[in-house]
């Protein structure tokens, strides 16, 4: 791994938690003691959870030395005295304030010149949605309705007064289609937590594997984002957690002793190859799902040479930094929803099923509000008929050709 990466990937963990620089330094000493072993050392040998083992693992700072059904060994995966070196380059938790003092002020995003340049872009750019989609990963070409409604999942509200007001996104496809690239960005830049099957263990998912149920993937995404790779691998155990976590924003944890129920209001932005192999009803707790095909010759060739520019070019603000201001800024934003905007998007609403050919799908129908409620969010805005239209074409993928023409004639009467 490179040193810039190393440290950048570093300064993020010990950002998001003060523990791992002490985990980072107990582990190379760990490792140094077991530099000559077959096998490597093992979880008993450090004082950390199995959510920090799912992370390390993932951001590729360890590895495992050997695995069998008895026993699972780590080795570090990168260069233990360059590890060092950042580390020592990060103050303890004592100076942590100062240190980070920069990055707070963009967390909280107090910058009023920043302020006022969002308050000069609501006014003057009509498709916030559309704008800064484009900005999710402004490498990757195409893919403009999926980075869409990732965009929707991440600036998603939480649930308030026993309404769901989360967003889950779900692509599918076969390998090699910029899925894996789309997710690994929104968890390094955006501060999601990442889950993957080779990974993470039930467990890990759920609680500390030393029994205190604190440190889990899923409470460690509460209120923030989930992101999961190849879905169908995970078997049904975690599966059905997750299930719970999407539906309910808790989820129970029962192992030895410990019986409680946990909070995980999370985002799941997840991935896939086959969406057969999963469970209807997970399916159905998805607002957006989309099948995303390998690109054809046409679109091959317009992607490799919007790469090829990018080596004079380089893109703009390719962390995100701006876009994670902005979805701060409009975070304590809630649109309003006046009682003639709601009765018109009933209408639409009403009509979208008479004209769809679908079975009754209730939560699709829920979806549609949630998902252009978050769209006047973005837009930062009252809700519009519009944003409603826009939903269903989101939600819907497949509600298209005359029948979204004859459902934009509805929607232009009732304006």
């Amino acid at each position: 791994m490179p040193e810039a990466e190393l440290a950048e990937k570093v300064r993020g963990l010990c950002a998001r938690d003060s523990k791992y620089k002490a985990l980072l330094l107990e582990i190379i000493e760990v490792d140094k003691v077991y530099e000559n072993d077959n096998f490597g050392w093992q979880f008993k040998d450090v004082k950390w959870s199995g959510a920090h083992v799912n992370v390390l693992m993932q951001e590729g700072i360890i590895k495992y030395g050997y695995k069998s059904n008895n026993a699972t060994h780590f080795r570090l995966a990168v260069e233990r005295e360059g590890l060092r070196q950042v580390l020592d380059e990060i103050p303890d938790e004592a100076e942590k304030q100062e240190w980070f003092k920069e990055k707070e002020v963009k967390q909280t995003f107090l910058n009023p010149e920043l302020a006022a340049e969002f308050e000069q872009l609501i006014q003057t750019e009509k498709d916030l949605l559309g704008y800064w989609a484009q900005r999710l990963n402004p490498r990757i070409v195409g893919m403009e309705r999926e980075r869409a409604a990732c965009l929707i999942s991440m600036a998603s509200p939480p649930d308030k007064g026993g309404i769901m007001r989360r967003c889950h996104t779900l692509i599918w496809g076969p390998p090699g289609t910029a899925k894996s690239v789309l997710i690994n960005y929104i968890k390094h830049y955006f501060g999601a937590v990442g889950i993957s099957p080779k990974a993470t263990t039930e467990v890990g998912l759920t609680m500390d594997a030393r029994g205190s149920g604190t440190d889990g993937a899923l409470v460690m995404a509460h209120g923030g984002i989930l992101t999961i790779e190849e879905i169908e691998k995970f078997p049904k155990t975690v599966l059905d957690t997750l299930f719970e976590a999407m539906s309910t924003g808790e989820f129970d944890v029962n192992k030895g002793d410990i019986h409680e129920r946990k909070k995980a209001e999370i985002r799941a932005i997840a991935v896939g190859n086959d969406i057969k192999k999963l469970p209807d009803a997970l399916i159905d707790r998805f607002d957006m799902i989309y099948f995303y095909e390998i690109p054809d010759k046409d679109t091959e060739k317009k992607i490799t040479d919007d790469l090829y520019q990018q080596w004079l070019t380089g893109r703009d603000d390719y962390r995100g930094e701006r876009l994670q201001a902005y979805l701060e800024w409009i975070k304590p934003y809630e649109p309003e929803i006046t009682v003639e905007i709601l009765d018109k998007i009933q209408k639409l609403k009403n009509a979208h099923i008479d004209l769809s050919e679908k079975k009754p799908d209730i939560r699709e129908k829920e979806a549609f509000l949630k998902v252009s409620y978050v769209i006047a969010k973005i837009n930062h805005r009252p809700l519009q008929i519009q944003d409603f239209l826009r939903a269903i074409l989101l939600v819907d993928s497949q509600f298209n050709g005359s029948k979204y023409l004859a459902l934009e004639t509805i929607a232009k009467g009732l304006n």
